[in-house]
């Protein structure tokens, strides 16, 4: 929050401008298991926002993702997305390797133990052949910080199936635990207080319970209308209340965390 002068010369807060940010649910098919869908899901380390959070891999776009050499490694024409769907896909998929350690959308790729863990993404992209096929990144939701908040973000959250082969590698400096999860035992744990969940990530989880299989949760996305949520917060004993109006489409309306949204 920022100071600007009111009226008299006195000072005004002024709200933060959100931060355009981007984060991905990599998801796999578990058939063989009581749930149809695993999500990766990240635990944040005990310090600064969100500490010790399970969120989905993700974080703020840089400058660099809107870049014109990610062209090159895209397998899509350079103009079947906009600049802006393209920087935040990009800054999605990197987020991905920088804090799991998993090369996702761009379909099988055979990492070996040269490939570096986070930074930087394009050469190891050059070395292994890898290309990002971006409109197989779904779009799957769109949430944006409320005012009054120490950080804003304006957060994408999009979907795309999880590469075969690769395991999980957390940076150890952002991200401590990495595992695969189904979104029933997210919100379970979350609602169990075993687990901090933010309420945006738990009712992006809510809207992927909906959906009993990749293909179907992908599809549902597609069809999907694009919403931007502005949570109401209220401070209240223990926390904070979060609400969003029924017209985003959750499953859910409300919910209750222990520090911000």
């Amino acid at each position: 929050m920022t100071q600007a002068q009111g009226p008299g010369g006195s000072a005004a807060p002024v709200p933060l401008k959100p931060r355009l940010a981007a984060t991905v649910l990599l998801l796999r098919d578990t058939p063989a298991k009581p749930w149809p869908i695993e999500v990766l899901m990240v635990e944040r380390n005990a310090q600064g926002y969100f500490p010790s959070a399970l969120v989905f891999p993700g974080g703020v776009v840089d400058a660099d993702d809107w870049a014109d050499h990610w062209h090159a490694r895209c397998s899509n024409a350079p103009d079947e997305l906009t600049d802006w769907e393209r920087a935040v896909r990009i800054a999605a998929l990197r987020e991905c390797w920088e804090e799991a350690g998993v090369l996702a959308g761009c379909g099988p790729v055979a990492l070996d133990d040269e490939a570096p863990h986070g930074k930087p993404l394009p050469p190891l992209m050059d070395r292994i052949g890898a290309r990002f096929a971006l409109p197989e990144v779904v779009h799957f939701g769109h949430w944006v910080t409320p005012p009054g908040s120490p950080k804003r973000w304006d957060t994408h959250f999009l979907a795309a199936r999880a590469p075969e082969g690769q395991v999980p590698r957390c940076d150890g400096s952002e991200t401590v635990h990495a595992e695969w999860i189904s979104p029933q035992e997210a919100i379970a744990s979350a609602e169990r207080d075993e687990r901090e969940v933010v309420f945006s990530t738990r009712a992006n989880l809510h809207r992927l319970a909906e959906s009993r299989s990749v293909d179907e949760a992908l599809a549902a996305a597609r069809r999907r209308q694009a919403f931007p949520v502005h949570p109401a917060v209220e401070r209240v004993e223990g926390g904070i209340m979060v609400r969003i109006p029924e017209a985003a489409g959750y499953p859910v309306c409300e919910g209750f965390v222990r520090w911000a949204p």
